[in-house]
């Protein structure tokens, strides 16, 4: 689940799945994710969908049954809007470069299965069309994400 990267969106809600290389002091977590979002101005519709794939980077404290973490990540993100109105909208495409900073706690479940919660703040960069002028800009975009899974350790 991600927050609206741009006012009057609703939540982007999706899926994710990764790999955990658990070193002796960093883990590295190579990621792929998906999210879904819509929004409504007027006589316009349109769906924001995102596909992605980040590289986390994290250290972790194990504390009893929990291991809590503190991580970086660097990814890009394809952002797809298509839209339903009365009019001529076509589809719009873009790349984001994104980076996050966040916190992770996981809880073990026994017979190497785990649960996971983690949220992170992060940035995207993204070009950005105003309708009225079509002048085109590159635009910061503050998010936040949430996490929640289960794995397996192998």
């Amino acid at each position: 689940m991600r927050t609206a990267l741009r006012e009057g969106a609703s939540v982007c809600n999706g899926f994710f799945g990764g790999y955990a290389f658990a070193l002796p002091a960093l883990t590295v977590t190579p990621r792929l994710d998906a999210c879904f979002s819509e929004f409504d101005n007027g006589g316009l519709h349109a769906n924001a969908d995102e596909y992605g794939g980040d590289l986390r980077v994290a250290h972790a404290w194990d504390i009893g049954p929990a291991t809590f973490d503190v991580g970086l990540s660097v990814g890009v993100s394809w952002l797809r809007q298509t839209f339903t109105t009365s009019g001529i909208a076509p589809p719009r495409n873009t790349v984001s470069p994104r980076t996050s900073v966040g916190a992770a706690t996981t809880f073990a479940a026994g017979a190497g299965f785990y649960a996971v919660g983690e949220i992170a703040a992060e940035t995207y960069l993204f070009r950005l069309q105003d309708s009225a002028t079509g002048a085109v800009s590159l635009t910061p975009s503050l998010a936040c994400r949430a996490h929640v899974g289960v794995g397996k350790e192998w």
